[in-house]
């Protein structure tokens, strides 16, 4: 609901304030995004999981400590997304900077502790419904107000979704109030080293994932509007299908047991929304970017192609990394994965921009995630870490 309202706006926004006005707001989103996945730390990828394995009262103390983390990290990333912005050149500054503060606060969603206790119509009511209302307004504040209006609309949203989860938190603390939870109940991510590998894997992978079209923008300008356009739907289509992601998360993690049918079915489930996304964008993209940002950018076939690709190679990976991968146990492998496609992805999208413009670094961002794909099928499915999976279940 939030993701799709949320692209009822660019249109109105691209026809009025043209592409100073989109692009200004998607550098800052950018930004913001990547901002978003270093501050979350490694909640959104491990929590659900801890969560589904904790007891009652160690749950609600999970949220409040995740909470109280990701607030600090995203209070000490504010001055840096401000420097990037500026740095970037926005035609519009503050409208840039304020998109970016806007996305980065998305680190303090809740959606990992709602999949984890198995509460999705929460996620509904805290997330959905007012990013959903916000967008609608949203509406009406770029075709009438100045820009800036969006992004503070969009900071607003977040506040309320903040507050209501906070609600059903406390609801969850009063119900576990005297509850006694087993011993060795996990508290959060571990830390140490491995907190260390964490947020560096994750900054990179934000890095590669949100900042390329900023480094695209400073060294092809020529290049960028495109590839922003493409890129913008593309990330608006990977956190749609997200969606599927957070439904298998919560099916193979169900009462804390892990069942190696499930995760071989939550694989097969995904492969095939992968290669579906990957089919309907490559025939749909010129469509989708010609209403999007209202005809001031250009798709041929083998832009569509590439779209598509992107996009399903994209959702597979994030999806294998929580659905297959960190339930065997196997997280320290998915970070050092990020890690290496980030800092091969990077310099690479950035130098086929320099040579094949818009076209050679979209080529290269298609072709990353699927190996990304190759690499994690091999390790999860034909490496069977001990003591997490069985062929039948495991009472965690």
């Amino acid at each position: 609901m939030s993701l799709v309202s949320s692209l009822l706006v660019l249109p109105i926004l691209s026809a009025r304030f043209g592409q100073d006005g989109w692009s200004s707001v998607l550098l800052g989103q950018s930004i913001g995004a990547a901002a978003s996945v270093v501050c979350a730390l490694a909640w959104p990828m491990e929590g659900p999981d801890l969560a589904s394995r904790a007891g009652a009262a160690d749950r609600v103390q999970m949220y409040a400590t995740s909470l109280r983390e990701r607030t600090v990290a995203v209070a000490a990333a504010v001055p840096v997304l401000v420097v990037m912005c500026l740095f970037a050149g926005p035609t519009m500054p503050l409208v840039c900077i304020l998109s970016a503060l806007a996305f980065a606060l998305n680190a303090l969603a809740p959606t990992w502790y709602f999949i984890g206790v198995s509460r999705p119509s929460r996620s509904l009511v805290a997330e959905g419904v007012p990013r959903l209302v916000v967008n609608l307004v949203a509406i009406g504040l770029v075709a009438l107000l100045p820009l800036w209006t969006y992004p503070v609309a969009l900071i607003v949203g977040m506040l309320c979704t903040l507050l209501i989860a906070s609600t059903f938190v406390r609801r969850d603390a009063r119900n576990s109030a005297g509850a006694v939870d087993l011993a060795g109940s996990p508290r959060g991510p571990a830390g140490g080293r491995r907190r260390l590998l964490t947020v560096t894997a994750r900054g990179a992978d934000a890095g590669y994932s949100y900042l390329s079209g900023p480094l695209i923008a400073l060294l092809v300008p020529a290049a960028y509007p495109l590839y922003a356009a493409v890129d913008r739907l593309g990330q608006s289509m990977v956190n749609l299908m997200g969606t599927i992601t957070q439904g298998l998360m919560a099916w193979i993690g169900e009462g804390g047991v892990v069942k190696r049918g499930r995760l071989v079915g939550a694989v097969v489930l995904a492969s095939a929304f992968a290669f579906g996304a990957l089919l309907v964008l490559s025939l749909a993209t010129p469509f989708l970017l010609g209403y999007l940002f209202a005809g001031t950018v250009e798709v041929n076939a083998l832009i569509a192609v590439l779209a598509g690709v992107i996009v399903g190679g994209a959702f597979l990976s994030r999806c294998l990394s929580v659905v297959l991968l960190i339930p065997q146990g196997l997280a320290v492998v998915t970070y050092r994965l990020l890690l290496v496609a980030s800092c091969i992805g990077l310099p690479s999208v950035a130098v086929a921009a320099v040579v094949g413009g818009s076209v050679g670094a979209l080529a290269v961002a298609a072709a990353v995630p699927w190996a990304v794909v190759a690499a994690q099928l091999v390790m999860g499915l034909h490496r069977r870490p001990q003591g997490r999976v069985n062929d039948t279940a495991l009472q965690v």
